[in-house]
């Protein structure tokens, strides 16, 4: 299926995302001509048939949406950077998608809406967070709860974040597309993330 998706939104924030229907030998033969020795090498250090297609599918994501193909490395802590741009990166089932900003950190994250969400929600949700849905609402805003909070801690690189006590949305009207405040105690500021609704799967993104 390729790329099913390019979109730029305010402050010049570019998101990207890659539907996979392809087998792992085409996904390879697209990218095999930029990919650097290091790269082939942690490719084919890779195990699980679905995490390499979701390997390739991000590089050849890249390759697609940049004039010049560049190399993704990582930091200490696995946050991956590009020489040119702040990337993030997330995956949900089928769908791989970036978001890239030439001068601000940048989070985002996927999500499928599944009803899976309502059994590990108390995991990851305050009891006030929990209260914002309404019964017929639940699934896609602890959903939209869930992206959100998981792009804060990608945009912040710190190690032991709790998703309840440290991370804190506040109150919001969903719709299919919009934005919501999370507070992110650890800093003891407020950001302004945006959302949006893709096919079945719903996408936070946030920069810094």
């Amino acid at each position: 299926m390729s790329l099913i998706l390019k979109k730029t939104f305010s402050q010049d924030i570019l998101i990207a995302l890659w539907e996979i229907s392809e087998k792992e030998n085409f996904l390879y033969s697209l990218i095999e001509k930029n990919l650097s020795n290091i790269e082939k090498k942690t490719f084919f250090e890779i195990k699980n048939p679905s995490r390499k297609c979701e390997w390739l599918a991000v590089r050849c994501l890249l390759q697609e949406i940049l004039l010049n193909y560049s190399p993704i490395f990582y930091s200490e802590t696995g946050k991956p950077n590009l020489n040119d741009y702040f990337i993030s990166i997330s995956h949900s089932k089928n769908i791989v998608g970036v978001i890239l900003h030439k001068k601000n950190i940048v989070g985002i994250d996927i999500q499928v809406e599944t009803e899976r969400i309502l059994n590990v929600a108390p995991k990851f949700l305050s009891q006030k967070e929990i209260s914002f849905a309404t019964e017929n609402q639940k699934i896609s805003i602890f959903t939209i709860f869930w992206c959100a909070k998981e792009t804060i801690f990608k945009i912040f690189e710190k190690g032991n974040v709790n998703f309840i006590n440290d991370i804190e949305i506040l109150p919001f009207e969903m719709a299919e597309e919009g934005t919501l405040n999370v507070i992110f105690h650890k800093t003891n500021q407020i950001f302004e993330l945006q959302y949006f609704s893709f096919k079945n799967f719903k996408i936070v993104f946030g920069i810094l």
